[in-house]
This record gives C-alpha cells, sequence and structure tokens, in this order.
C-alpha cells in the first residue's frame, strides 16, 4: 500500500503539510540514528492487519528488537495533546505484538511541541531506548524532537 507521510504525495498547506514534513523528517533522523544497530529493524509505515475488525491499521514507525523478543511502536505528531496516544495503546500495540510474535510492545510518541505535558519527555532521538521500560498503566513515554 502506498500511502502515508513517507509517500512524496505532499499537501498543499497549513497543518497537513507541516505534519507530513514532520513526519518525513523524523523517519530520517530514526534511519540515521539506528543505522550503526545491527540487531534492531526499523519499520516505517508498515500494514498491519487489524486483529478486531477487517481494516488495515499503520502506526508511523516500529523499531523491532528480535534479539529481547520486543518492540518500540512509534507515532509522530507535530503536536502533543492529550489522549493522542490512546490509538497507538490500544491499537498499535497489541496488532505489533501479534503480528511479529513479540513478548512485548511499547509505545512512544514523538512531537514537537509539548505545550501542556505534564511528564518529565525523553529529549531528543538518542533516548529512544528509554521507551522499553514503559509498562501497561504508566504514561506513555513522550520525546520531544524539535
Amino acid at each position: 500500500m502506498r500511502m502515508g507521510a513517507s509517500v512524496r504525495v505532499t499537501a498543499k498547506a497549513g497543518s497537513k503539510k507541516r505534519g507530513q514534513e514532520y513526519h518525513r523528517r523524523i523517519y530520517r533522523l530514526l534511519q540515521n540514528a539506528l543505522r550503526a544497530e545491527a540487531d534492531l529493524r526499523l519499520l516505517i509505515e508498515p500494514w498491519y492487519k487489524c486483529l478486531t475488525m477487517p481494516k488495515m491499521r499503520s502506526p508511523d514507525a516500529v523499531i523491532l528488537i528480535p534479539e529481547a523478543s520486543m518492540a518500540i511502536v512509534v507515532e509522530v505528531k507535530l503536536n502533543w495533546k492529550d489522549g493522542r496516544d490512546i490509538k497507538l495503546i490500544d491499537e498499535y500495540l497489541p496488532i505489533v505484538t501479534n503480528a511479529h510474535g513479540l513478548d512485548m510492545a511499547s509505545p512512544l510518541l514523538i512531537t514537537h511541541c509539548l505545550r501542556g505535558y505534564q511528564h518529565p519527555p525523553l529529549l531528543g532521538l538518542k533516548k529512544w531506548d528509554e521507551a522499553m521500560i514503559w509498562q501497561p498503566g504508566d504514561p506513555t513515554p513522550v520525546m520531544l524532537v524539535p
């Protein structure tokens, strides 16, 4: 399927265009940051069949860590807003865990703006692995990448 921000289809103007540009920038930064990690696999906008309905779902990115039988499921948002992690936790985590036969998946929300966020953020892509300590019930790890 050829959809999403990684495909060169661009919105004409406004917040959609800025959001797509931010997604592409984050994808490039993730690829560069994880390039030296031979034991990892980065998937950009992978498509999965939904477990509970006949729909397809696509998280923004998945960092597969086969040695640990886990993944970090990444959602990219230009601006943080409460509730933007619901689909990430409720849909994407179980889909990715099931699809790859993993023991666990952790969420990671990457954003440009944290206005109103109440928890300490992860600062920069070098902190990506800190999302692995997430447990269900914990606040979703949010990473600031301006």
